[in-house]
């Protein structure tokens, strides 16, 4: 009966010290603010690049650029049971898409500088922390219907053609 009183005393110790000390709650929150850092540096990207374009909708050619609304921005960072990725990061934002009146050409479109129209386009991206660095593994975007959309298509047919990052949200620097 003692034998298994000092066992159960000892599993009750050792698993009180695993709780206390088996998480590293310093290097948890070390890649938290890693996180936090890559999202600001994302979005601060906007404040010199824009992400302007000239595209045709359906309506007719356009300029557009991209603003994020930084007052939409939810973040969280999980732990996982991965050795390569032992941390992902999911990214949810609104973007806003500035763009002008609908012109017949492309050259008329290039021209104007009066962004009258806007939309706010819901994204949801997630990352895994990879070799102390924030990787892309799904940036997806929400369509009008509530359809998940990828915000990694490229153009392939059409006046278009070859237009890639055309929801205006993709990184445009190097993971520091």
């Amino acid at each position: 009966m003692k034998s298994r009183v000092r066992l159960f005393v000892a599993l009750f110790v050792l698993l009180g010290n695993y709780l206390a000390f088996g998480q590293d709650t310093s290097s948890d929150k070390q890649v938290v603010a890693s996180f936090t850092a890559y999202v600001h540096q994302h979005f601060a990207s906007y404040d010199t690049n824009r992400r302007e374009r000239i595209t045709k909708l359906g309506g007719g050619w356009v300029k557009m650029y991209f603003q994020p609304d930084q007052s939409s921005v939810g973040i969280d960072v999980q732990r996982t049971t991965s050795l390569v990725s032992p941390y992902v990061g999911t990214l949810e934002f609104q973007l806003v898409e500035h763009f002008t009146a609908f012109h017949k050409t492309r050259a008329e479109a290039e021209a104007d500088t009066a962004f009258i129209n806007s939309k706010v386009v819901t994204h949801k991206h997630s990352y895994a922390y990879q070799d102390g660095k924030w990787v892309p593994k799904t940036r997806k975007n929400v369509g009008n219907d509530g359809t998940l959309y990828d915000c990694d298509e490229v153009i392939t047919v059409g006046d278009n053609a070859g237009e890639h990052d055309i929801n205006g949200c993709l990184e445009e620097y190097d993971n520091p």
